[in-house]
């Protein structure tokens, strides 16, 4: 589950809550949200691609085999980034809240 602006990793707790139990779920706060850095994974930078490869290597690290991204608002932009520099490790998206 990746958010967007100005949430944070709470924005997914409900629906986390309602999936845990038949799927491992994910949900990261970005660099710089809710004012707070991610103690777990080193984030290399604030600029599209590092944020993409970052959460690409949260993934990797976390799941085995390919993911369902849940993306919402610029969570969608870092997502279909990652999903596009890394092949094969996104069998699916759902998007939300696209912006244009």
């Amino acid at each position: 589950f990746v958010h967007g602006w100005p949430d944070d990793a709470k924005l997914w707790a409900a629906q986390v809550a309602h999936f845990k139990d038949r799927f491992r779920c994910i949900s990261v706060t970005l660099p710089h949200f809710s004012g707070r850095q991610d103690s777990e994974h080193s984030w290399k930078g604030c600029d599209f691609v590092d944020i993409a490869d970052s959460l690409a290597a949260v993934l990797r690290a976390k799941c085995n085999g390919p993911v369902s991204l849940v993306l919402h608002d610029w969570g969608c932009v870092w997502g279909f980034l990652l999903q596009s520099r890394n092949p094969g490790l996104v069998k699916r998206i759902v998007a939300m809240d696209v912006g244009v």
